[in-house]
């Protein structure tokens, strides 16, 4: 069997993603947009704003046709558990330097929160993802089974699931922060994968389909804003989230666009770089502790600068923010290679097959002698 080369298209749409990831949280947790900013400085906040929107639905994209594969249905649980680790070990350090370094005295809730992160929410998207990797094998199937006339009808629900939730969250979708909204995704990105819709058009197509989506999600935005009409004021937001039907369609402009991209070998290995890391740049930046005491200051050092100045500043904080911490994992990696947490992974990996095997026997067994 021949090995199937890496597509680093879709490892350069995780660098660009996790980029966005921090713009978005520069800008928003940083209080830049809630800074009360001259028309101009708004409508640039809100162009990076929306450039950088579709950031999460590509993760989800990914995971959906990274993880879809015909003949395997079932993830590796050691994929899972290697995050989870990653996860913990960020959580945990995180905490323990503040604790001794911070200016505030941390209690027992944060605690507990550091020591379970996932089950206490400390990372929102890692939450979701468990969930959606609990469910996985399952939609693998559902897209394994299905054939063109089920996708097109699943296509259908889901435009009418996007759209219904962007004008109301009538069906519980928390704009996007949920677990059934990243199985929409997930099945789209298996979708993808399963029929290579990515080759439906050349990539000038589906960049003109991102840019598109784009210029009416950020048009729409200022025009409502700066309307001096309450009502259409207070829809400016209509667009900007992660169910809106242009903000996906901005992700799958991207993710198809970009995974049809020949690397160089060269450029290949810069990539791979900063690829393995990308995660962890969520895992530091977003971590609690790092967007209470620091994040959330970032709007008091350039909310008073000029236009050009602010718009620099914010592009600045941005790559700063990602190159250190990903210089950062590369020490926690090397740290992870020492004390061998692949192998620990491997090992529950086995225990958890065998668990389940044994499981499966037993219920077997049981169903076939009530058939008798």
């Amino acid at each position: 069997m021949n090995k199937v080369s890496r597509n680093y298209g879709i490892d350069l749409l995780r660098i660009i993603s996790m980029l966005s990831v921090v713009f978005l949280h520069v800008l928003g947790h940083g209080g830049i947009l809630n800074s009360g900013l001259s028309p101009i400085k708004f409508s640039t906040a809100w162009f990076l704003e929306i450039l950088a929107y579709p950031a999460v639905n590509c993760f989800v994209l990914i995971s959906g046709y990274i993880g879809y594969k015909s003949e395997k249905i079932f993830p590796k649980p050691k994929n899972l558990l290697v995050l989870s680790f990653t996860v913990a070990f960020y959580s945990i350090s995180l905490f323990l330097l503040f604790m001794f370094f911070g200016s505030e005295t941390l209690g027992l809730q944060e605690l507990v929160k550091s020591f379970f992160p996932i089950i206490m929410k400390n990372y929102w998207f890692f939450t979701a993802y468990v969930g959606l990797f609990l469910l996985s094998p399952l939609l693998n199937l559902l897209v394994y089974k299905s054939n063109i006339k089920h996708t097109f009808v699943y296509l259908i629900v889901f435009s009418l699931f996007s759209i219904i939730s962007t004008i109301n969250d009538s069906f519980s979708l928390l704009s996007g922060y949920s677990v059934m909204w990243f199985v929409f995704i997930y099945l789209i990105g298996a979708i993808i994968k399963k029929y290579n819709l990515s080759n439906l058009f050349s990539r000038r197509i589906w960049f003109v389909i991102f840019i598109s989506s784009f210029a009416i999600t950020w048009i729409s935005k200022i025009l409502l804003h700066f309307s001096n009409i309450p009502f259409l004021a207070n829809c400016s937001d209509i667009l900007a989230n992660y169910v809106s039907p242009t903000i996906v369609l901005m992700a799958i402009g991207m993710f198809c666009c970009l995974s049809k991209i020949n690397c160089s070998s060269s450029f290949s290995s810069v990539i791979s770089f900063f690829a393995t890391s990308a995660f962890s740049v969520y895992l530091i930046h977003d971590n609690t502790f790092v967007r209470r005491y620091m994040i959330s200051k970032i709007h008091s050092f350039i909310s008073d600068l000029n236009f050009f100045l602010f718009t620099l500043s914010i592009i600045g904080f941005v790559v700063a923010i990602f190159l250190t911490c990903i210089l950062v994992d590369k020490i926690r990696i090397l740290f992870f290679k020492l004390i061998k947490i692949d192998k620990l992974s491997e090992q529950i990996e086995k225990l958890i097959k065998k668990s389940l095997n044994a499981v499966y026997i037993r219920f077997e067994n049981i169903l076939n002698s009530k058939a008798e």
